[in-house]
């Protein structure tokens, strides 16, 4: 007897039993769902209230994890994963945290005025974090800009004898 259902639900209950899952097609998302705006809310300012997620006490106003604001916002953590893998919700977290920078920078500004203003201790470290207020208020960046690549390779083949410490009488191969 032949089955009265469709052969696309034939081959997608043969698909799950061999352990794969039909992905929907998020990456041909034309416009984000509803509740992303919500989960990158969270991800880039927090939530208004402190809130238990996941075992854990957050407070507000701090930023959650991509797991975190998906519990929050009750959506599915697996749902949240693929929605975070497009290219649309990669371009809306980019430009919601560009936002949140340009808002800090007034402030940013102020503790950068704080900090050069301040005397301090007189000590060489507070006169170079003052001149380093400084760069920051001028907009020149002295900082993060040295990369320093160390690279050391010891090869050891099998089989050799390594001695370590001095040498003693009565060792073989002497």
């Amino acid at each position: 007897m032949s089955d009265p259902r469709p052969a696309i639900a034939v081959g997608q209950i043969r698909n799950r039993a061999e352990g794969q899952r039909i992905k929907p097609p998020l990456a041909s998302l034309r416009a984000l769902p509803d509740y992303a705006a919500a989960v990158i809310d969270c991800m880039v300012h927090g939530l208004d209230n402190d809130q238990h997620i996941d075992g854990k006490l957050i407070e507000a106003g701090t930023p959650l994890t991509l797991k975190q604001a998906a519990l929050a916002c009750s959506v599915r953590t697996r749902q949240a994963r693929e929605l975070a893998s497009t290219e649309l919700f990669a371009k809306a977290l980019n430009k919601a945290v560009s936002d949140r920078r340009n808002a800090e920078r007034p402030r940013n500004l102020a503790t950068a005025i704080e900090i050069r203003d301040d005397p301090g201790d007189g000590s060489a470290a507070t006169k170079t974090v003052r001149l380093k207020a400084i760069d920051s208020i001028e907009g020149k960046s002295s900082s993060g800009n040295t990369v320093n690549v160390n690279v050391q390779q010891n090869n050891v083949a099998p089989g050799y004898v390594i001695r370590l410490g001095k040498r003693t009488e009565g060792f073989p191969n002497d």
